[in-house]
């Protein structure tokens, strides 16, 4: 019996160890795909895409968007807690960076897109156009 419940411990706790090692390498693919359309972006906004360069981009953004989906529903879902109410990770960023302010989940987003994300926007804000500040204001102001 003791030894039942200990291999449910243990297969719980490899399984969890599991979908978390396989979600960073997604994230980490996804991002990775993110940089590359980016790159495809600031080369659009500069003009500087051909037919055949668009042509042979076409791939890459759809697998991006798939994987930018997928990400939404199935990892984000964890990590915030909730349920999907939009189709891309980066809407649901930008909704917790302006409905939640002030708790986890707009910190959380706020970091996500302020050291992951805008880097590479060739705007310079990929989630928001005006930066989120996460300064608390004192009672006073």
């Amino acid at each position: 019996m003791l030894s039942e419940a200990l291999s449910i411990i243990i297969y719980t706790v490899a399984s969890l160890g599991a979908f978390s090692f396989g979600a960073l390498i997604y994230l980490w693919i996804g991002w990775g795909f993110y940089v590359l359309i980016m790159g495809l972006y600031r080369a659009h906004m500069d003009n500087r895409l051909t037919r055949t360069t668009k042509l042979l981009s076409l791939p890459f953004l759809c697998v991006g968007v798939v994987l930018d989906i997928l990400a939404n529903i199935f990892i984000a879902t964890v990590i915030f807690w909730e349920l999907p109410h939009e189709w891309l990770v980066t809407t649901r960023l930008e909704r917790h960076m302006q409905k939640d302010v002030l708790n986890w989940r707009g910190h959380l987003a706020n970091w996500v897109c302020a050291n992951l994300l805008d880097l590479h926007d060739p705007r310079g804000t990929h989630c928001l156009k005006e930066p989120f500040d996460s300064t608390i204001p004192s009672k006073g102001e």
